[in-house]
């Protein structure tokens, strides 16, 4: 693999930002000749930098249930933990799925219609690997901030407004259609969403801006593996203590500002704040825990982080028929 300099930095900030964007749009954002922006960009997803192109779609805005299990396995053969992954990888309503390094050896997200779905799936899980699973917590997601990669072309955060899981409305037959055909390919051109809908042009980019408009589409972005920019996705979980709504909002803000923050994720039944971060390694995250203790050290009981090691499945529209 070749260096992953700053203008694949750039380049992948300005993708990020929106995936859709034409070769000639993004060569303009980053300051090259078009066809440098097209080899670096080619390059990229040869080299496996790129592995995707998504839609971040709002599952709250369609009235679905967002779930979150840790999995910590004890006594567990190969072939056991094979045929646990198996399952999960098969599963059609895994919204993300992570190997993590740490308290913890599983995370699965899940999209779910009900409460009563998630139970029934959950305790058919358990009634196939209860024999291997040592421990278990799960949480219901209520809000996620995604933030932009700033820590890709700046050393100060900026203030573009974060994107935000939240209910707000319910897309009809054809937006979830939309949804649905651009959830994996975010890239399509809007000959192919044609032939793919069977909607016109017109209705397509009016329903699309409409979709984004209400924050049913959050972003046109591509599925980056991290590890091969040279950075590590660690999440940090905060237990607090002794603190007020304001010191806990103070907090908040700061992390915000750290440029390397991309999501502070909302759980019930979860740590008292979560925060994901792509950082250079160990010390950067022994560095930023340390800057945090001196600061906030008077309301946090403690600090406990992970690293995901291994992303299986990340998608934002799994198939719930």
């Amino acid at each position: 693999m070749e260096e992953f300099d700053a203008l694949d930095k750039k380049l992948l900030y300005a993708l990020d930002n929106n995936s859709r964007a034409s070769i000639s749009s993004l060569a303009k954002q980053i300051g090259v000749h078009r066809n440098v922006a097209l080899y670096r960009f080619e390059r990229l997803k040869k080299e496996g930098v790129i592995k995707g192109f998504f839609t971040e779609i709002n599952p709250l805005a369609m009235n679905l249930k967002i779930f979150r299990i840790f999995f910590l396995f004890s006594s567990a053969t190969k072939e056991e933990m094979n045929m646990f992954h198996e399952y999960i990888m098969n599963l059609k309503n895994v919204m993300w799925y992570f190997d993590v390094e740490g308290r913890w050896d599983k995370d699965v997200v899940f999209i779910i219609k009900n409460e009563e779905e998630f139970y029934s799936m959950f305790k058919e899980l358990l009634f196939r690997f209860n024999k291997i699973i040592n421990k278990y917590q799960f949480s219901v997601m209520t809000q996620l901030n995604h933030f932009p990669k700033d820590y890709l072309i700046h050393k100060n955060k900026t203030y573009r407004k974060r994107k935000t899981f939240s209910k707000v409305t319910n897309p009809d037959e054809k937006d979830l259609l939309i949804l649905k055909t651009l959830s994996l390919q975010s890239d399509m051109s809007f000959i192919k969403l044609m032939d793919k809908t069977g909607l016109s042009i017109n209705t397509l980019k009016e329903r699309l801006k409409k979709l984004v408009k209400n924050n049913v589409i959050l972003g046109f972005r591509p599925f980056i593996d991290t590890s091969k920019t040279g950075y590590v996705y660690y999440r940090i979980h905060f237990d607090l203590k002794n603190y007020n709504k304001d010191d806990f909002n103070q907090l908040k803000e700061y992390l915000h500002n750290i440029p390397n923050t991309v999501y502070d994720v909302e759980y019930l039944n979860g740590a008292d704040i979560e925060i994901e971060m792509h950082l250079k390694g160990m010390e950067e995250l022994k560095k930023i825990k340390e800057q945090i203790k001196e600061k906030f050290g008077f309301m946090i009981n403690s600090l406990d982080s992970m690293e995901f090691s291994k992303e299986w499945i990340f998608r934002y529209f799994p198939n719930l028929d």
